[in-house]
């Protein structure tokens, strides 16, 4: 970490919140939008656990993007702008996505739910948002008096 980063952001940032897995719940997106549309289905779905998870390239490419980008942010944040234009992000999503289809296909019984063609349109489909994202860091992501003190961190 090479930015000299305010106390309170440095407290937030080294804070490990200890709590056991039960403890610790959070709402995906995947669950808010769900809620937004039809609370009972929400219920059925996440509560009483009546439909069975599916997976889908949308949740990997999902799940391959926030780690990507997540991964990207910290470096932008807390070591130089420099070392964070220098990444190959194109490589980090393509371990990050045949990570995230390993995991779901493991929980689908190791059954493949998408082919190799899908999987290439969603990963060259990451590489153009990613560079579209590296072009234009400075309007979405400034890092002039700006910290990153977590990202998904527990409140």
């Amino acid at each position: 970490m090479s930015k000299k980063l305010p106390k309170i952001v440095k407290e937030v940032w080294e804070s490990k919140i200890k709590q056991s897995p039960k403890a610790n719940k959070h709402i995906s997106y995947s669950q808010l939008s769900s809620f937004a549309t039809c609370e009972k289905q929400w219920y059925l779905t996440y509560v009483k656990k009546l439909s069975p998870y599916q997976p889908s390239i949308h949740a990997v490419f999902g799940t391959a993007m926030h780690e990507t980008i997540q991964t990207w942010l910290e470096v932008l944040y807390h070591d130089k702008v420099k070392t964070a234009n220098e990444m190959d992000l194109d490589a980090l999503l393509y371990q990050n996505l045949i990570k995230a289809y390993k995991s779901q296909k493991a929980q689908n019984g190791h059954e493949h739910f998408t082919n190799q063609d899908e999987l290439n349109l969603f990963y060259i489909d990451g590489k153009n948002i990613l560079n579209f994202l590296k072009k234009k860091r400075g309007g979405y992501f400034t890092t002039k008096g700006v910290y990153l003190a977590g990202i998904e961190t527990l409140l």
